[in-house]
């Protein structure tokens, strides 16, 4: 992998600002088309391949921010705190369903089967459900988090990820406990125990009532051998002392390959492999980090600390060049490339 690609500034190619946060987002895939959630429970569309995007309010959305929001041919889903999952039309743009208490407590995150029409969601409940996305029935459920931390504080259930085969699944939690599900038999088959990403202090938890830390993004290597498990090395309470942590497991054994801790003090919020594995690209959602991080896939070494934005969600495109970011108050297309060119 030659660094010198990577540019030390990710040139914008389109960006569109917006009055709220931005902080989580999904890609019509061969496009440059959007749907991101926004912090006021609101749901945007934007198509970052024109001139002069610009953002268009979708009606009917969330009572408080939008935590996921996923795509599957011609439907998009959006997932809120409000416990609340919708159904969008792509072309149209118009409100299909809702169901209402898709989970009994706050929904983190969800995620798309790659080839088939199947949501994954997972929420402070503790619980991983599986939807049908043409129907919006429920056709599954996965426990495998324990609902008490073993400090005796609420845990919270963060993020999921499909294989990009679509044959596993991976949950993970606050303490830093990984489920790596059979999709197909809905067993688990794997976990792992990232303890690293997770702390305590009884003086701030009598204050607050939860601990910190937690898994905060997964992804999975295109051959489906490694996991990702990114968050960070916490030291105290205040999660953005910490120091960014990213770890790489194989995770049939459980074995730790890789960990990389030199990204600064954030946590990460977003991880991503390189399409070929050529690189992995890490991103901060809080703290002093405005860049990204791309690490190289083979061994705990930093290639080049780009600098960006503070990032709530990101996605890659298909060769790995361009990136989809939501973030405070802004949705943009970035450049992977030294020679791509800012608008």
């Amino acid at each position: 992998m030659n660094s010198n690609t990577i540019p030390d500034k990710l040139p914008v190619l389109r960006s569109v600002d917006i009055a709220e946060d931005a902080i989580s987002l999904a890609r019509i895939p061969g496009s440059d088309e959007v749907f991101v959630g926004a912090f006021n429970g609101m749901v945007y569309y934007v198509d970052l391949g024109v001139e002069s995007p610009q953002p268009k309010q979708l009606l009917g959305g969330h009572a408080s921010y939008v935590s996921g929001i996923a795509q599957w041919q011609d439907v998009v889903v959006s997932a809120g705190s409000d416990r609340r999952l919708v159904w969008w039309n792509r072309l149209t743009h118009e409100k299909v369903r809702s169901v209402e208490m898709a989970h009994s407590k706050w929904i983190r995150d969800i995620t798309v089967h790659p080839q088939q029409g199947i949501l994954a969601t997972v929420g402070d409940d503790m619980a991983c459900r599986l939807w049908d996305l043409s129907t919006g029935d429920r056709i599954a459920e996965l426990i495998g988090h324990a609902q008490i931390t073993p400090q005796h504080f609420r845990n919270k259930l963060f993020t999921c990820e499909f294989s990009r085969d679509g044959k596993l699944l991976a949950t993970a939690d606050q303490t830093g406990h990984v489920v790596i599900w059979d999709f197909e038999s809905r067993r688990q088959i794997a976990a792992i125990e990232a303890t690293k990403l997770y702390e305590w202090d009884n003086s701030a938890e009598a204050l607050n009532g939860h601990s910190y830390g937690g898994v905060r993004a997964l992804d999975f290597s295109p051959d489906g051998q490694r996991l990702a498990i990114a968050g960070v090395l916490n030291t105290d309470a205040a999660i953005t002392n910490g120091q960014a942590l990213l770890q790489v497991y194989d995770w049939k054994s459980a074995s730790l390959i890789a960990e990389y801790t030199d990204g600064g003090k954030f946590f990460y919020e977003n991880v991503r492999f390189h399409h070929n594995s050529d690189w992995i690209v890490a991103a901060p959602g809080a703290g002093s980090g405005n860049h990204f991080n791309f690490l190289n896939a083979q061994e705990p070494k930093l290639l080049k600390k780009s600098e960006g934005f503070c990032t709530y969600d990101m996605v890659l495109n298909e060769t790995s060049d361009a990136m989809y970011i939501a973030g405070p108050q802004k949705i943009a297309k970035l450049g992977i490339h030294a020679d791509q060119t800012s608008c």
